[in-house]
Protein backbone atom coordinates (compact mmCIF):
# COMPACT_ATOMS: atom_id res chain seq x y z
CA UNK A 1 0.00 0.00 0.00
CA UNK A 2 1.31 3.39 -1.01
CA UNK A 3 0.92 6.20 1.42
CA UNK A 4 0.24 9.71 0.23
CA UNK A 5 3.16 12.20 0.76
CA UNK A 6 3.11 14.19 3.94
CA UNK A 7 2.58 17.87 3.33
CA UNK A 8 4.84 19.98 5.51
CA UNK A 9 4.96 22.95 3.21
CA UNK A 10 2.33 25.14 4.93
CA UNK A 11 4.18 24.93 8.24
CA UNK A 12 7.47 25.85 6.63
CA UNK A 13 5.95 28.84 4.88
CA UNK A 14 4.48 30.11 8.11
CA UNK A 15 7.85 29.88 9.81
CA UNK A 16 9.62 31.72 7.00
CA UNK A 17 7.10 34.53 7.03
CA UNK A 18 7.69 35.11 10.76
CA UNK A 19 11.45 35.01 10.39
CA UNK A 20 11.37 37.62 7.65
CA UNK A 21 9.77 40.06 10.05
CA UNK A 22 12.27 39.11 12.73
CA UNK A 23 15.19 39.71 10.37
CA UNK A 24 13.86 43.15 9.46
CA UNK A 25 13.58 44.12 13.11
CA UNK A 26 17.09 42.83 13.87
CA UNK A 27 18.50 44.76 10.90
CA UNK A 28 16.68 47.91 12.01
CA UNK A 29 18.28 47.58 15.43
CA UNK A 30 21.81 46.81 14.22
CA UNK A 31 21.99 49.01 11.08
CA UNK A 32 22.56 52.38 12.84
CA UNK A 33 25.49 50.96 14.79
CA UNK A 34 26.86 49.30 11.68
CA UNK A 35 26.64 52.51 9.64
CA UNK A 36 28.16 54.55 12.49
CA UNK A 37 31.07 52.11 12.60
CA UNK A 38 31.56 52.22 8.82
CA UNK A 39 31.40 56.03 8.60
CA UNK A 40 33.63 56.31 11.68
CA UNK A 41 36.23 54.18 9.90
CA UNK A 42 35.94 56.42 6.82
CA UNK A 43 36.43 59.59 8.91
CA UNK A 44 39.34 58.01 10.81
CA UNK A 45 40.96 57.15 7.47
CA UNK A 46 40.47 60.73 6.28
CA UNK A 47 42.02 62.05 9.50
CA UNK A 48 45.05 59.82 9.03
CA UNK A 49 45.36 60.95 5.41
CA UNK A 50 45.23 64.63 6.45
CA UNK A 51 47.78 63.96 9.20
CA UNK A 52 50.13 62.44 6.63
CA UNK A 53 49.53 65.42 4.33
CA UNK A 54 50.37 68.05 6.96
CA UNK A 55 53.40 66.05 8.16
CA UNK A 56 54.81 66.08 4.62
CA UNK A 57 53.95 69.78 4.22
CA UNK A 58 55.67 70.61 7.52
CA UNK A 59 58.76 68.70 6.42
CA UNK A 60 58.81 70.64 3.15
CA UNK A 61 58.35 73.95 4.96
CA UNK A 62 61.20 73.14 7.36
CA UNK A 63 63.41 72.15 4.44
CA UNK A 64 62.87 75.57 2.84
CA UNK A 65 63.16 77.42 6.18
CA UNK A 66 66.67 76.13 6.87
CA UNK A 67 68.00 77.36 3.53
CA UNK A 68 69.30 80.88 3.02
CA UNK A 69 67.54 81.39 -0.31
CA UNK A 70 64.68 83.45 1.15
CA UNK A 71 64.70 84.48 4.82
CA UNK A 72 61.13 85.82 4.63
CA UNK A 73 58.41 83.33 5.44
CA UNK A 74 55.45 84.35 3.33
CA UNK A 75 56.53 87.00 0.82
CA UNK A 76 59.41 87.69 -1.49
CA UNK A 77 60.59 90.56 0.65
CA UNK A 78 63.70 92.50 1.42
CA UNK A 79 65.23 91.12 4.66
CA UNK A 80 66.94 94.45 5.32
CA UNK A 81 63.51 96.13 5.47
CA UNK A 82 61.94 93.49 7.78
CA UNK A 83 60.32 91.78 4.74
CA UNK A 84 57.86 94.66 4.32
CA UNK A 85 58.98 95.73 0.86
CA UNK A 86 58.97 93.49 -2.13
CA UNK A 87 62.16 92.16 -3.61
CA UNK A 88 63.21 90.03 -6.52
CA UNK A 89 62.27 86.42 -5.79
CA UNK A 90 65.32 84.49 -4.71
CA UNK A 91 63.64 81.19 -3.89
CA UNK A 92 60.40 79.75 -2.59
CA UNK A 93 58.99 81.04 0.66
CA UNK A 94 58.18 78.69 3.52
CA UNK A 95 54.46 79.20 3.00
CA UNK A 96 54.55 78.72 -0.77
CA UNK A 97 56.48 75.47 -0.29
CA UNK A 98 53.95 74.24 2.25
CA UNK A 99 50.96 75.16 0.12
CA UNK A 100 52.54 73.58 -2.95
CA UNK A 101 53.21 70.26 -1.25
CA UNK A 102 49.82 69.87 0.46
CA UNK A 103 47.36 69.52 -2.40
CA UNK A 104 44.51 68.15 -0.29
CA UNK A 105 44.19 71.24 1.91
CA UNK A 106 42.97 74.29 0.05
CA UNK A 107 42.43 76.80 2.89
CA UNK A 108 45.62 78.17 4.45
CA UNK A 109 46.42 80.96 6.88
CA UNK A 110 50.08 81.72 6.60
CA UNK A 111 50.46 85.34 7.56
CA UNK A 112 53.58 87.05 8.84
CA UNK A 113 51.95 87.73 12.21
CA UNK A 114 51.61 83.98 12.89
CA UNK A 115 48.89 84.49 15.47
CA UNK A 116 46.19 81.85 15.57
CA UNK A 117 42.69 83.33 15.45
CA UNK A 118 40.46 83.17 18.51
CA UNK A 119 37.88 81.19 16.51
CA UNK A 120 39.71 78.96 14.03
CA UNK A 121 37.71 77.77 11.05
CA UNK A 122 37.14 74.05 10.50
CA UNK A 123 38.86 72.88 7.33
CA UNK A 124 41.62 75.51 7.59
CA UNK A 125 45.33 74.98 8.20
CA UNK A 126 47.36 77.51 10.18
CA UNK A 127 51.14 77.80 9.83
CA UNK A 128 53.59 79.06 12.45
CA UNK A 129 57.33 79.58 11.88
CA UNK A 130 59.36 80.24 15.03
CA UNK A 131 63.09 80.74 15.42
CA UNK A 132 65.24 80.36 18.52
CA UNK A 133 66.70 83.61 19.84
CA UNK A 134 70.19 82.28 20.52
CA UNK A 135 72.47 79.48 19.35
CA UNK A 136 72.24 77.53 22.63
CA UNK A 137 68.45 77.68 22.90
CA UNK A 138 66.25 74.63 22.52
CA UNK A 139 63.67 74.19 19.79
CA UNK A 140 61.25 77.08 20.07
CA UNK A 141 57.68 76.16 20.84
CA UNK A 142 54.72 77.30 18.83
CA UNK A 143 54.42 80.78 20.32
CA UNK A 144 52.51 82.30 17.49
CA UNK A 145 55.36 84.69 16.70
CA UNK A 146 56.86 84.50 13.26
CA UNK A 147 60.49 85.51 13.15
CA UNK A 148 60.68 87.62 10.02
CA UNK A 149 63.16 87.85 8.56
CA UNK A 150 64.74 84.73 9.94
CA UNK A 151 68.16 85.40 11.44
CA UNK A 152 71.35 83.66 10.38
CA UNK A 153 73.69 81.88 12.74
CA UNK A 154 72.68 78.20 12.81
CA UNK A 155 69.63 78.87 14.97
CA UNK A 156 66.87 76.31 15.45
CA UNK A 157 63.68 76.87 13.47
CA UNK A 158 60.34 75.24 14.24
CA UNK A 159 57.65 74.95 11.58
CA UNK A 160 54.23 74.00 12.94
CA UNK A 161 50.99 73.34 11.06
CA UNK A 162 47.62 72.98 12.73
CA UNK A 163 44.77 71.67 10.61
CA UNK A 164 41.30 71.94 12.10
CA UNK A 165 39.75 68.66 11.00
CA UNK A 166 36.10 68.49 10.06
CA UNK A 167 34.52 64.99 9.81
CA UNK A 168 32.17 64.43 6.88
CA UNK A 169 29.76 62.28 8.86
CA UNK A 170 27.35 64.43 10.90
CA UNK A 171 27.04 61.91 13.73
CA UNK A 172 30.81 61.48 14.00
CA UNK A 173 31.20 65.27 13.66
CA UNK A 174 28.94 65.75 16.67
CA UNK A 175 31.41 63.72 18.75
CA UNK A 176 34.33 66.06 17.91
CA UNK A 177 34.63 69.62 19.21
CA UNK A 178 34.97 72.35 16.61
CA UNK A 179 38.46 73.08 17.93
CA UNK A 180 39.78 69.56 17.21
CA UNK A 181 42.96 69.85 15.19
CA UNK A 182 45.70 67.72 13.73
CA UNK A 183 49.17 69.07 14.27
CA UNK A 184 52.65 68.52 12.94
CA UNK A 185 55.81 70.26 14.06
CA UNK A 186 59.40 69.94 12.86
CA UNK A 187 62.47 71.56 14.37
CA UNK A 188 65.64 71.98 12.28
CA UNK A 189 68.83 74.05 12.41
CA UNK A 190 69.23 76.68 9.70
CA UNK A 191 72.17 76.40 7.35
CA UNK A 192 73.11 80.04 6.93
Amino acid sequence: MVRPPIRLRPKLLGTRRGSRGQSAVEFALVAPLLFLLIFGIVDFGRAMFYQNEITNATREGARIAILASNPCNTVYGDPADNCSTSATPSGPTVCSAIEGSATLISNWSCGEDGVLPANPKPGWAYVEVDQASSAGAACPGATGAVSTPRQSGTLLITVTIRYYFQPITPIVGALFPSTFYLSSSICARDEY
